[in-house]
């Protein structure tokens, strides 16, 4: 169940099942407004007829889409539907009026200038029309389905927020970050929450560490007001990948790095993977603010607890607080990849 939630709510899939749907309303539109001529359209003929809307309607799906993930797209919206609708109206016309009959498929009378302007005007409310679906679907899916379905998992993590995985302030710490940062809107976000609560109500202890990692990337696109850099992925091989970590805990350093770094992106907290005489090793790294109060170092404790209890002879971790300007993770796993 979880799987297909995560189908539905991923940012491709997801898009592809609501273009999917709005497409189908097109062409049920579509079929009710020429009910009293339709028996005279075969199948291709209708195709013909509808692909215009289709394909414009997809044009504008994409740019509702690059306008909601890219905020500097929303500069370009206003010249960008104004173009989209000049153009789509010279095509059209193009497209029904010399292309189609070519192939003796005609829908429209004989050409004159009261019925050009008819034409275009047209075109021109079709495509308003259009952009306010897609307005309408990226607002209702931002801010009513991924919020309604955020406040959910929400509900639920709240009463695992105990448990002997993590500690007690990890998850408050996470819903905050995402909710101070407007990031609830987000599939990815709902996918991260939603790894965090599966592997708590299950109680599972280890994970691939490639799943692990890329839940831990998922977390620093939450956390927007922090810069991240992160090197050395390319030198984990597959078989590395696949090897097995305790549940949550990259995410809790990464976590921890974030609440006690510097509130700012001129500091970045670095990511590195190294490769040492043949031993994997993460090291995580930031600053530390001064406006924030120390940790009690329960979550770190716990961390390195999980790791010796369930890879007792399979990893080191350390510890470096360097003159409390700077701290750092570092997380050997001792099996040799050479």
């Amino acid at each position: 169940m979880h799987q297909l939630k995560d189908w539905f709510l991923s940012q491709r899939d997801g898009l592809f099942f609501r273009a999917s749907l709005w497409l189908l309303v097109i062409l049920a539109t579509l079929v009710g407004t020429t009910l009293e001529v339709l028996h005279r359209f075969t199948f291709v003929t209708f195709l013909a007829y509808a692909f215009p809307y289709l394909f414009v309607f997809l044009i504008w799906f994409c740019i509702g889409y690059f306008v909601v993930h890219r905020r500097w797209m929303k500069w370009l919206l206003l010249p960008l539907s104004v173009i989209l609708i000049l153009a789509t109206i010279e095509a059209t016309f193009q497209y029904y009026y010399h292309l189609l009959p070519r192939w003796d498929i005609v829908f429209f009378s004989e050409l004159t200038d009261a019925r050009r302007i008819i034409f275009n005007t047209r075109v021109v409310t079709a495509n308003l029309i259009l952009m306010a679906a897609v307005s309408i679907d990226y607002f209702f899916w931002q801010r009513f389905v991924l919020q309604l379905e955020f406040a959910r998992v929400k509900s639920r993590l709240k009463m695992q927020e105990h448990s002997q995985l993590l500690s007690g302030h990890f998850i408050s710490s996470l819903l905050d970050m995402a909710e101070d940062n407007r990031s609830i809107s987000t599939a990815d976000t709902l996918i991260f929450f939603r790894y965090i609560y599966t592997m708590l109500a299950q109680r599972k202890t280890l994970v691939a560490l490639e799943e692990e990692w890329k839940h831990v990337k998922l977390l620093m696109q939450i956390a927007s007001h922090r810069r991240f850099e992160v090197h050395g992925e390319n030198l984990l091989s597959k078989r590395m990948w696949n090897r097995s970590v305790p549940a949550l805990t990259l995410m809790t350093w990464l976590e921890n790095a974030i609440k006690y770094s510097p509130d700012n992106l001129m500091q970045p907290i670095y990511l590195e993977w190294m490769l040492l005489e043949g031993k994997l090793q993460l090291m995580i790294r930031n600053s530390v603010s001064t406006a924030v109060s120390p940790g009690t170092g329960k979550g770190m404790a716990l961390v390195k607890q999980l790791y010796g209890e369930f890879l007792p002879n399979d990893a080191a971790i350390v510890y470096e607080n360097q003159n409390e300007h700077e701290f750092t993770v570092i997380l050997t796993l001792t099996h040799n990849y050479a």
